[in-house]
């Protein structure tokens, strides 16, 4: 077996500090490692890289790759920690402290203990090992490599990989730490507030006046829910209720800013006056959507003998500031101006009116090339001088919306209520 050429381990030594910090993708960074060190000798054939992160719905992100082949990501939800292929893994013995795991698949007598190694085996590799790699916050991250090299790997394979593996651990923790700001922003605070943050826009009054279309939705009878009912369940009845609006918002564009409570707040930009029209009928269709949603969300609660959720939400479209307000040492990337105030207000009223939906003369206008809206009469809001007039959705636009929804949805989801 031929020996590893200084120059070329020098090469690669010096990738690694250079070039190599500028790949913006772990899968990109991963692909280029695993292709130099196959062209300078190392006879890897199959190579496995696990990165946990800090995500609501993900434990960790794979990157496979093998000879010939483009890296595929992967990612891992948190009941991957409970599914066989993890625990009779080798991994799994590395994130609970061991350093590095090896198996001469070739050799007779190289236990055969763990399906991974069995599966390779049949591909007829001949040599399999895992390592540990440390992130400075004391995580435990895993890699492995595999060969078809008829001797396996060399020891001088081996402690080379030894050697480059901590100042790899350094160029993936930063691509990673990045990787979880941006998730723990758009988590949060939203997609497009989390990019503004992350680009600098962290000062106190930092804010721009917007033009948008505002959002306003509130649960009916919380209160008593949470002063009667279990903890858990009034929180499983919360998420139900946000999962189905905040799941609408996006799929139109828009984007949730904040959960006030059981209330929630959300706008969906106008890039300029010319998508009023545009923006209006999104954040329509993502109501409606709600609407049929949460048909469907209390069909469920009631074959578990739950009370159904009764929800209202005010749409307006106007003028608000979008930035940074607060104390000195603690932020919030919100929204405020009279536009916010007026479709709470709104929101407000939907419930004395009866309706789950209100709108405003101007979103109504905005919004009546999708439909005709129709008219509560004029009302008085809190804090407000002037009654106004405010809209609502008919039961005929209702029924359209449901059957768009059911056109879209599987049979288990559709909504079998009429209007």
């Amino acid at each position: 077996m031929a020996r590893l050429k200084e120059r070329d381990k020098r090469s690669l030594r010096r990738w690694m500090w250079g070039e190599a910090r500028t790949y913006r993708t772990t899968r990109e960074l991963f692909q280029e490692l695993c292709r130099r060190m196959v062209a300078m000798g190392i006879p890897i054939e199959r190579s496995l890289l696990s990165v946990r992160t800090i995500h609501p719905q993900i434990m960790a992100t794979g990157y496979l790759w093998a000879a010939g082949r483009d890296v595929i990501a992967v990612d891992r939800g948190h009941d991957i920690l409970n599914d066989d292929s993890y625990l009779n893994s080798p991994f799994k013995q590395l994130h609970e402290g061991r350093e590095e795991l090896r198996r001469r698949i070739a050799d007779p007598d190289t236990p055969r203990d763990m399906a991974v190694v069995e599966d390779m085996r049949r591909e007829g590799f001949t040599d399999y090992i895992a390592f540990t790699i440390h992130f400075t916050d004391g995580t435990r991250n895993a890699v492995s490599f595999g060969t078809k090299a008829r001797l396996g790997f060399s020891d001088e394979h081996l402690d080379f990989l030894r050697e480059i593996l901590p100042l790899f651990a350094l160029l993936i923790e930063i691509q990673a730490e990045r990787r979880i700001a941006t998730v723990l922003l758009d988590t949060y605070v939203g997609h497009q507030a989390g990019e503004r943050i992350l680009k600098g826009e962290i000062r106190r009054g930092a804010g721009q006046s917007i033009l948008a279309v505002i959002w306003y939705g509130d649960m009916r009878g919380f209160t008593a829910m949470s002063n009667s009912r279990p903890t858990e369940e009034v929180i499983d009845a919360l998420n139900s209720y946000f999962d189905c609006m905040a799941s609408a918002i996006h799929r139109h564009g828009g984007q949730v800013l904040k959960f006030i409570g059981d209330g929630m707040l959300a706008i969906f930009p106008l890039v300029d006056a010319a998508f009023r029209q545009y923006a209006a009928r999104q954040a329509l269709q993502a109501a409606l959507e709600v609407k049929t949603g949460m048909d469907t969300v209390n069909e469920t609660r009631r074959a578990r003998h739950l009370p159904a959720l009764q929800y209202g939400l005010g749409l307006h479209i106007g003028e608000l500031i979008w930035g940074n307000i607060g104390a000195v040492d603690r932020l919030d990337f919100t929204a405020i101006g009279p536009s916010v105030n007026l479709t709470a207000r709104l929101e407000e009223l939907s419930a004395s009116l009866h309706v789950p939906i209100v709108m405003s003369a101007d979103f109504a206008d905005a919004a009546s090339d999708y439909l005709e809206a129709e008219s509560l009469g004029e009302h008085s809001l809190r804090g407000l001088a002037d009654s106004v007039e405010v809209f609502t959705v008919g039961a005929e636009a209702l029924q359209v919306a449901r059957d768009e929804f059911n056109d879209k949805a599987g049979p288990a989801d559709r909504v079998k209520e009429t209007v």
